[in-house]
């Protein structure tokens, strides 16, 4: 849980910089500052923890792409919603019919508003 913790600070702090890496000096800091609480955190396990949640960060963002993307929707959209106010073939509307929702007659001729 430690080691997550400070992989995330990592992360963020990379993200943060201007050239998408690590702050020179980083994990020097993290290290100096939890010495005398954890002495077995050293820089390079600090550096291979994070290799490896890179890893699996990057293998989660790529898996959650391909399903968006294999769907063909885009994520959270509700799918209900492309049903409403779409005529079915029971209420098409022939000629002669008005159209529900403006009141307007569909046949030809003039459009104007029923009363």
């Amino acid at each position: 849980a430690l080691l997550l913790n400070l992989c995330e600070m990592i992360y963020d702090a990379k993200q943060k910089n201007k050239s998408d890496k690590v702050p020179y000096g980083y994990y020097q800091r993290i290290v100096s500052n939890i010495a005398h609480e954890q002495p077995w955190i050293t820089q390079s396990v600090l550096k291979k923890a994070f290799k490896k949640y890179e890893e699996t960060e990057k293998k989660e963002t790529d898996a959650r792409d391909t399903l968006n993307s294999a769907s063909g929707f885009i994520v959270g959209r509700d799918l209900r919603t492309s049903l409403i106010n779409k005529p079915t073939a029971s209420s098409s509307t022939s000629s002669g019919d008005a159209n529900e929702s403006t009141g307007v007659e569909i046949s030809g001729g003039t459009s104007q508003p029923q009363q």
